[in-house]
Formats: C-alpha cells, structure tokens, sequence
C-alpha cells in the first residue's frame, strides 16, 4: 500500500515495472497483483528538480504544447511513443530519411523507460550527449529540442512524401507530365486509358492495371493512389520497404510501353467495333533493330493462319527457344516482303 501511495505521490517522476515491461498506467489489477507480489514490479525514478524539471517543462511546451502544472513523464512519454507506434511501418524502415530522424526512431523502438527515452535516448539521437545535454547551455539545449520538433515533422511527413513521389513518377511515365493535383491526374489517366484493356488478352497483367487506373469507386483519390502502388509494388505502401518501392518503379515503366502498344492498337483499328482481333506485332534482334507491325486479321485469314501453322511439322516436339526463332524468322521475312508497311526504327 505504501508502494501505491508513493506512485500517486510521485507520478510526475516514477515510472513503474511489471517484469521488466514498462507500465504505461497503474491498473486496479496491477495494483491488487503489488500488493500480493511486490517481486514482480520494479519502480524508477527520476529527479525532475532544477534543470531537469526546466528541460521536462521545455520538452512539454515544445512537443506537446500547452499542459498542466502538474504534468508527469507520461505526459510527455506516451504521446511521443504513440506517435512513433502509429508511424506507418514505411517510415519505421525507411532509408531516405536524415540520420537524425534515423537514430530518433531507433531511440523510440530501443530505449526502455520514458526518463531514458527523454533524457538520454533522444538528445543522443540528435548528437549531444545526455551529460551536456543535462548541464548544457539553455540555447545548446533548446537547438536539441527545436532539432526534435523537426524530426518529428519529418517522420510525419515521410509517407506523404512517398505518395507524392509516386504521384509524380505515375504523371511523368504514364502521362509525359507531372500534375501536382491528384484529382487532375485520376482524371487525365482515366480519359486517356478508359476501356484499353480490351484491346488485351491478358486480363490479370496490364488489364488489371488498366481498370485499376480507371476504376472510379475509390473513397478518396489518396486510397486510388495508393491501390495502383500496391498492384505494382505487390503490398500496399504502407508496408513498403526500398526493394518494394524499386520494383514498383521498373513494372510502372514496363506498364507503360504496354499501355503505349495497345493505344496504337486502339488508334490504328481499321474497325473499332470489332478491334478484338488487332494485334501488336514485335521483333528487336541482336543488332537493336525492331521491327514493329499491326495486324488486323479477318477471320478467314485467322483461320487460314491457323492451318499453315499445324503444316509446321512437330512443332510440339521444338522448345521454345526453337519456336521463338522460327517466329523471328518469319517475321523477318515479312518485314523484307513488305517494307512499306512497318513501322522500323
């Protein structure tokens, strides 16, 4: 009971235990627990007079912003910790962040009791020692502080950021342009792609990519730009790590000349209430020649295509190396037959 007592005499300055895990509150269970096994819970106590009762009040004023006179460590503590618990695990992770708000999220992850966090964990992440930072000069000690509130702003921002960067790379790969309204952006992809993916058989690739650039069912437009990162990325950005975000940039490219390839289909379709049947045509040999062609058969010359095409004696029996090599082949061929109609750069 006088361990109770002491707690609520002191709260500003104890902070409590249970098995080495730090309490953020005391609870009537823990408190019935103290009083039938003291051996569990440990106390820690920090002296909060002179300058560290002005460093904690500066803290307070700073960070949090206006509290009251008999505010605690858990005023402080808890709201920093929370903060660094609800960051997205991006963030967490993140590389592209500056060393200081590097080491400042470490400090949330490792330090152990809200007095260490405050007085020794963070103003070493910020690169002044707790001894200088506890007997430094009152500017030396508020730079730290104000370098803390600029961290903060940092991790808080670090997501947005992220979003913004790939709002960007969406404009220029796909659109040529950047548009740093992300409304305007929806739109102008939406007007541009709207209805391509039929032009494709290829329905969970760059079909799936298509309608989700154009799907207008999203509840905001930040959930519609952070959907087509996660299809391309392969988990939503929240959780992205720097091996996600790469390889969400390289697929957006590849996208995009897909995209480009079936706008040519589209543009080009002799019939376009019968454009199922174009086809993209590509050929880029050793020597970068490419070779690009737009076929619009009818259906008498599908059929007949599909006949020469059983002539090719064993062609099961041929790997695809070797079949590949006989499409090549023909394809060259066609190109010599009929140079007028290429498209060959």
């Amino acid at each position: 009971m006088l361990l109770i007592a002491y707690l609520l005499s002191y709260r500003r300055e104890v902070a409590l235990y249970q098995e080495g895990v730090y309490c953020a509150q005391l609870t009537m269970e823990q408190a019935e627990l103290l009083c039938k096994r003291p051996e569990f819970f440990a106390l820690e106590r920090f002296d909060l007079g002179g300058l560290r009762g002005e460093l904690f009040d500066q803290y307070l004023n700073s960070v949090i912003g206006n509290i009251p006179a008999d505010a605690t460590l858990l005023d402080i503590a808890k709201p920093l910790v929370n903060f660094a618990s609800r960051l997205p695990d991006y963030t967490k992770q993140c590389k592209n962040l500056s060393l200081e708000a590097i080491r400042v999220m470490a400090a949330f992850t490792q330090a152990q009791s809200p007095g260490v966090l405050l007085f020794e964990a963070l103003p070493q992440a910020l690169g002044l020692s707790p001894t200088d930072f506890l007997n430094g000069e009152p500017v030396l000690v508020e730079q730290c502080i104000q370098k803390l509130v600029g961290v903060l702003r940092e991790l808080r921002g670090a997501y947005d950021a992220l979003l913004y960067d790939w709002q960007t790379s969406l404009g220029q790969t796909l659109l040529q342009e950047s548009m740093a309204d992300l409304a305007s952006l929806r739109t102008h992809l939406t007007n541009r792609y709207q209805g391509l993916d039929i032009y494709t058989p290829d329905k969970m690739g760059i079909g799936a990519f298509i309608r989700r650039l154009c799907d207008p069912g999203y509840p905001s437009d930040q959930a519609w730009l952070e959907s087509t990162a996660a299809l391309l990325g392969k988990v939503p950005p929240q959780k992205w790590k720097d091996a996600n975000r790469i390889e969400a940039e390289f697929r957006l490219k590849e996208r995009a000349q897909q995209l480009f390839e079936l706008e040519k289909l589209r543009l080009e379709s002799p019939d376009k209430n019968h454009n199922g049947k174009a086809m993209l045509v590509r050929l880029v040999d050793s020597e970068n020649q490419t070779i690009t062609k737009t076929v619009y058969p009818t259906e008498a010359q599908q059929q007949f295509a599909t006949r020469q095409a059983d002539h090719i004696a064993d062609w099961e029996t041929f790997d695809e190396s070797a079949q590949l090599a006989i499409i090549a082949e023909l394809i060259k061929r066609c190109q010599t037959i009929h140079p007028n109609r290429d498209n060959q750069s």
